[in-house]
C-alpha cells in the first residue's frame, strides 16, 4: 500500500478518498494554522490583510517546523508500517511547500506530490505578498525551486497546479518544471516526474492527479 502524509486542505478531502483506493493515510494538522486570523492574535489592515502580533508569531508554523513535524511523522508511521519502499507525501499550498522540501530532505519518501506550491521564486513569493510559511531566508541566493528537484530525483515527483492560481502563476510553474525535467533526465529517470495542471484555481486536482499517481506507482 502507498502510505501518504496529507497536509493542507485538498480536493474533496484526500483523507477520505485515499483509503478507498487502498492507501494508508496519516493526516497532519500543523500547529498554529489560522491562529493569526484570530482577532486576538492579529491586527486587521485597511486592505483586508492581517498583521500577526508577537503572540501570533510564537504560534505560526514555519517551513522548518513543518518539515521536522513531517520527518517525525514518517518515523512514527514506519513503526507500524515498515514498508519504506512505498511512502508518499502530498499537500496543497503551504502543505505543498512542506511536501516538496521534506522530500528533498528525507530519502525514505519515494513519491512526492506538491500541489499549488512549486514555482519560481521570482514569479511567486518574491513577486507579491505571500504566506510567511513559504519563506526560507536567503534561499534564492543559492537555488530556485526547480533546482531542488535534484535532491528528490530519482524518486518519483508529481507537481500539481491550477491554470488560474495567481500566487503560483502557470508561467513560473512551467519554468520550474522545465528545470525539474532536466534534473530527472540527468538522473536517468525522465519518466519519474510529471506535471498535472488542473483547469481551475488554488486547490488539489484529484481527478487529474490520481491516474498519474497510480500509473507512476504501478497500481
Amino acid at each position: 500500500m502507498l502510505q501518504d502524509l496529507a497536509f493542507g486542505r485538498l480536493d474533496n478531502h484526500y483523507e477520505d478518498h485515499a483509503p478507498k483506493k487502498g492507501d494508508i493515510v496519516l493526516c497532519m494538522q500543523g500547529n498554529g494554522i489560522l491562529v493569526a486570523r484570530d482577532k486576538l492574535d492579529a491586527l486587521t489592515l485597511p486592505n483586508g490583510s492581517f498583521l500577526p502580533t508577537p503572540n501570533a508569531w510564537e504560534k505560526i508554523q514555519d517551513v522548518a517546523y513543518i518539515q521536522q513535524t513531517a520527518l517525525n511523522a514518517v518515523n512514527s508511521l514506519l513503526q507500524k508500517h515498515p514498508d519504506t519502499a512505498r511512502i508518499g507525501i502530498t499537500g496543497n499550498s503551504g502543505g505543498g511547500t512542506a511536501t516538496y522540501y521534506t522530500a528533498c530532505l528525507d530519502e525514505r519518501i519515494k513519491l512526492a506530490v506538491p500541489s499549488c506550491a512549486v514555482c519560481t521564486y521570482k514569479h511567486s513569493i518574491a513577486a507579491m505578498r505571500h504566506c510567511v510559511c513559504n519563506f526560507i531566508p536567503n534561499i534564492a541566493t543559492y537555488f530556485d525551486m526547480g533546482d531542488l528537484a535534484g535532491l528528490i530525483a530519482p524518486r518519483k515527483l508529481v507537481v500539481v497546479n491550477g491554470k488560474d492560481v495567481p500566487i503560483f502563476p502557470e508561467a513560473g510553474v512551467q519554468e520550474s518544471y522545465e528545470v525539474i525535467k532536466k534534473m530527472y533526465a540527468a538522473a536517468g529517470v525522465p519518466d519519474n516526474c510529471a506535471l498535472v495542471t488542473g483547469n481551475g484555481a488554488h486547490r488539489f486536482y484529484a481527478d487529474d492527479a490520481w491516474p498519474v499517481l497510480h500509473k507512476m506507482m504501478g497500481k
